[in-house]
């Protein structure tokens, strides 16, 4: 397809010129094909010129300029520039808020993508709302079985399993995915994507076995569909590989586990989130096989790096932060521990209630620290 869309794209450019209505669109949906098969840099470079030339001959508030932005938006989201993408995204909802009215698709699709953004970025409390009248809305406007409304069904599930209520998520993802087999075959990217996250699901609420086949069968068939490199394809071999190392052990899921680390490395970037989460779950790895200084070193590294991309306060971050201080405490040391507790449970006051989950384990290990260093006799 990409041969196509770019003999597309140079045809317009030669015989239309650069700034006719139709180039744009050519330069568009080759942005939009080359960020599909996972190659954001090339498709950023191209979208912000489609955005700006958009821009400049249509218009700030043409339905086309405003859906640039969005995938511009959308775009930066998904490698990771949460920084950049948040005020492009915002920008884009209220331009079409605005210009095109509460219920047009383009502006649903434009809340869809600012609640996604902000519960990527861990903003749970603000994404919630967001992203529950964007699935009402489609509901409404758009009907059930369509796939947009499939879509923001699913994202509210993500948004909840984040949120850690898995009961209230699982039986909305059952319905999703079946609805959307039902509708659009077992093979459309957007049913393995809900069955990935029913898989992850099981898993996380300790269902390992029965998550495994289901696993396996999102991740093969994103190799098939997507390809072996794709952003998609790699989420679901990082997650198979979770599911062998709790059910198989850390020597079926090692070189699993490496795979998906390196392939992110080298089509995703170093600091890509995708990438920081593969070495995060490295770091475990080498724990679960009781190589705890390469773990140190790993989740040290996972830690740093999200703080750096994603921000101090974000739940990934204090997940690394919070796995490095809890190995550090079972190997009874303790100041070290405290010191790192200390400082997420800072953080965690600023993003969870008193009562979330996160705070009540990290205010337990504080106390299990502070019951340890009293006990120790001084030198």
């Amino acid at each position: 397809a990409e041969p196509l869309q770019r003999q597309v794209y140079e045809d317009s450019l030669r015989i239309l010129g650069k700034d006719h209505p139709q180039t744009l669109r050519s330069l568009n949906n080759l942005a939009v094909l080359l960020e599909h098969k996972g190659d954001l840099a090339a498709a950023e470079t191209l979208q912000r010129q489609a955005y700006e030339d958009s821009r400049r001959i249509l218009g700030k508030d043409h339905i086309e300029t405003l859906n640039r932005l969005n995938n511009l938006a959308v775009l930066l989201e998904r490698k990771g520039d949460h920084a950049a993408a948040g005020p492009l995204q915002r920008q884009a909802y209220e331009d079409c808020l605005r210009v095109l009215g509460k219920d047009h698709p383009q502006t649903l699709n434009c809340l869809n993508n600012l609640a996604v953004l902000l519960e990527r970025k861990g903003d749970y409390a603000a994404a919630e709302p967001l992203q529950r009248q964007a699935y009402e809305d489609s509901l409404r406007i758009l009907g059930k079985d369509h796939i947009d409304t499939l879509s923001r069904l699913h994202n509210l599930t993500v948004l909840l399993q984040n949120k850690g209520d898995h009961d209230a998520a699982e039986p909305l993802l059952r319905q999703a995915h079946e609805d959307s087999r039902r509708i659009l075959g077992g093979d459309h990217p957007q049913t393995l994507r809900l069955l990935d996250s029913l898989a992850a699901l099981l898993c996380n609420s300790g269902r390992h076995l029965a998550a495994e086949p289901l696993q396996r069968q999102a991740y093969e068939g994103r190799q098939r569909v997507l390809g072996d490199h794709h952003s998609d394809t790699l989420h679901s071999l990082n997650n198979y590989a979770g599911v062998i190392l709790a059910n198989h052990g850390p020597e079926k899921a090692g070189p699993l586990f490496q795979q998906a680390l390196d392939e992110r490395r080298r089509h995703l970037g170093a600091e890509h989130p995708d990438t920081l989460h593969s070495l995060h779950d490295m770091a475990k790895l080498m724990r679960k096989k009781g190589d705890t200084a390469r773990a140190e070193e790993l989740f040290r590294q996972a830690w740093q790096a999200r703080e750096r991309v994603l921000g101090a306060d974000h739940p990934r971050t204090l997940a690394s932060l919070h796995d490095l201080a809890e190995m550090l405490e079972e190997e009874a040391r303790h100041a070290e521990a405290r010191e790192l507790f200390l400082r997420a449970m800072d953080s965690a006051r600023r993003v969870f209630a008193e009562d979330h989950p996160t705070r009540v384990d990290y205010q337990s290990h504080l106390d299990r620290i502070e019951k340890a260093l009293k006990s120790k006799p001084n030198p």
